[in-house]
């Protein structure tokens, strides 16, 4: 039988790497690890009951938004930066109200 300790490190071992991943899409990697870490920092807290969930995975997807969200103001790093103007342009008249465009 595995201890709590075990079945910690076994699940973080697993999940960490895809935690980081899905992040990376978001910000950058060094955030992305200190949103990860954070998250996995708090699961830790409350693994005694976290680990008994049928998706303990789950529970980790949600924390780790509130602490990313922090993230995004002035850190964050475009997925995809533009190309060009043309496409700068067409997101711009995207984001404006109809009738607006000229």
């Amino acid at each position: 039988m595995t201890t709590d300790a075990e079945a910690f490190a076994w699940f973080f071992a697993a999940e960490y790497p895809r935690v980081v991943r899905s992040l990376s899409h978001l910000v950058r990697r060094e955030d992305a690890e200190d949103v990860a870490q954070e998250a996995f920092a708090r699961l830790h807290q409350h693994w005694a009951k976290v680990s008994h969930y049928d998706q303990p995975e789950a529970w980790v997807r949600r924390i780790r938004r509130t602490p990313a969200s922090g993230r995004r103001c002035g850190r964050c790093r475009p997925a995809s930066a533009p190309s060009s103007s043309s496409t700068t342009t067409r997101t711009a008249r995207w984001r404006m109200p109809r009738g607006s465009w000229g």
